[in-house]
């Protein structure tokens, strides 16, 4: 697949990418290293381009997870350009489309978007532009302050809106918008932009509907896969053993772990194991001995972990523990550790 940026052009002018023979085209046959003869076939396809008064485009972001009570959510990056002469942009308006269907803004939007937060931010300018809701039409219409636009040159703008901290996992929003669409016997416009040279309306709109991509709300989780260890014999007195190993992926937005507890068997205690380590990504973040190694209970205590403690959503972390075998260890040695468990809690 070949893909690339359209910048420019002129209405009707084509593009067609084509190999213009087989010799083109070098491939080297695995085993012997000998070049492999190429059969083309199929037809290459032209692009047209296509350019009215303005052209408008969403370019981005990609369909991703985003977090309850995340602000500043980008539904789609809007590009406009205006064409045949420069423009003055008086109002966008937009839908924003829950698990695919518009929202009825006249019941109310607050379960699914925070009041107040849709906006429009220009990325080239750093200035936002309040959208309210039009709970007539179900959109939001986003008042640009008679935004002079420059002919041939491309504006971007973020659609932005808040995402309250109880919507539902799951819940999906995009953004949608239309040139014109019709509502009953009335025709809304998405766009009320006026030449600059001939004081009309442009109303050459190129493409006529543009739909965003999908954004999935994500409910914060933590995935913990323990990592099985071959046992292993040791013997008194040897330090840094490892004993537990675990992967850990956030899920919706970054966990913060306070507090990690193993549980071990009855012989897990301070005259056995005189030093405890916690390791994240290989770096020792707590260490627990003497006293803090629970003999009644054969737990093992790490808390007020918080601050070196964070998982990233997507970023795996790797949780170990690392344990010093006393010289003295009352049962017989070797000792014979077994495959890692899950820590009694977390």
């Amino acid at each position: 697949r070949v893909i690339g940026d359209i910048e420019g052009g002129d209405a009707g002018d084509t593009c067609k990418l084509a190999f213009d023979s087989k010799y083109d085209i070098n491939v080297l046959g695995k085993s012997y290293g000998y070049r492999a003869d190429i059969a083309l076939s199929g037809t290459a396809k032209t692009l047209t381009l296509q350019a009215g008064d303005v052209t408008v485009n969403f370019n981005g972001p990609d369909a991703a997870d985003i977090s309850q009570d995340q602000d500043d959510v980008v539904l789609a990056n809007f590009e406009i350009t205006p064409n045949s002469e420069g423009a003055e942009l008086k109002t966008l308006s937009f839908q924003i489309k829950v698990n695919g269907t518009a929202l009825d803004l006249s019941e109310g939007y607050s379960d699914y978007i925070e009041a107040g937060s849709v906006i429009l931010y220009d990325v080239d300018q750093g200035a936002s532009y309040d959208c309210e809701a039009d709970t007539t039409y179900d959109e939001w219409d986003c008042d640009m302050n008679h935004l002079n636009l420059e002919a041939g040159v491309k504006r971007t703008f973020e659609l932005q809106f808040d995402v309250p901290d109880d919507v539902d996992d799951g819940i999906s929003y995009q953004a949608y918008w239309a040139a014109t669409r019709a509502v009953g016997e009335t025709t809304i416009k998405g766009i009320d932009i006026e030449g600059l040279v001939s004081d009309t309306d442009l109303t050459d709109i190129t493409p006529a509907t543009l739909t965003g991509k999908r954004m999935t709300v994500k409910a914060p989780a933590l995935d913990w896969d323990v990592v099985p260890l071959s046992s292993q014999q040791v013997v008194a007195g040897i330090d840094d053993v490892l004993i537990y190993k675990a992967v850990l992926d956030a899920d919706g937005e970054e966990i913060t772990v306070n507090e990690v507890t193993f549980k071990g068997s009855d012989d897990f205690t301070s005259d056995n194991i005189t030093q405890a380590v916690l390791k994240v990504d290989d770096v020792a973040i707590k260490t627990l001995s003497g006293s803090e190694i629970d003999d009644t209970n054969y737990t093992l205590a790490f808390t007020g972990l918080g601050s070196d403690f964070k998982v990233s959503p997507s970023e795996n972390v790797y949780l170990t523990l690392e344990v010093n075998i006393c010289l003295l260890y009352t049962s017989p040695s070797p000792r014979d550790l077994s495959t890692s468990r899950m820590p009694s809690s977390a």
